[in-house]
């Protein structure tokens, strides 16, 4: 069940129902944080995008990596192929984000494989690249979809602030 009300009090009974007040409801198989200590895990959702050949000039500029996810459907422009090739090469992690940022609970399992497939094999055929990670467009993940990306072998990246 998709957040259905509004919750004064988050606990994690309420996770499922109450996600738009609470936030997301991590699975210990989730990743949330960065697994080293003393660092950030720093995350850039919905692209490429026209302004990401910038936030990469100034990333290279700190020496700073970071973890992308990307929406298939974007890297059939050629401007954000290149765009994520650049990203690729520069040594930061690649992530899914889907094909077309659909809300995936409301989808098949067919549905959700296609979405995570199609950008997958396109991802691949720029980077030469599968990536490990898929972040679940508004956050949305419960156990089924959760199940559908794991049989996929993906992890599933979330968020924590």
């Amino acid at each position: 069940m998709a957040g259905t009300g509004t919750c004064t009090t988050c606990r994690p009974e309420s996770c499922e129902t109450c996600w738009e007040t609470c936030g997301i409801c991590p699975q210990p198989s989730d990743v949330k944080a960065c697994p080293t200590p003393n660092n950030i895990g720093l995350t850039f959702d919905d692209g490429p995008g026209e302004h990401t050949p910038e936030l990469l000039d100034i990333l290279a500029a700190h020496n700073i990596k970071a973890t992308f996810c990307v929406i298939g459907v974007l890297l059939q422009q050629p401007s954000h192929a290149l765009t994520l090739k650049r990203i690729h090469d520069e040594g930061h992690t690649l992530c899914s984000h889907t094909w077309s940022h659909q809300h995936l609970m409301s989808l098949t399992n067919e549905e959700i494989v296609s979405e995570l497939k199609t950008t997958e094999d396109l991802i691949v055929k720029i980077t030469g690249v599968r990536p490990r990670y898929v972040r679940p467009p508004f956050g949305e993940v419960d156990d089924r979809v959760r199940a559908v990306m794991e049989a996929m072998d993906y992890k599933v990246l979330m968020w924590n602030l």
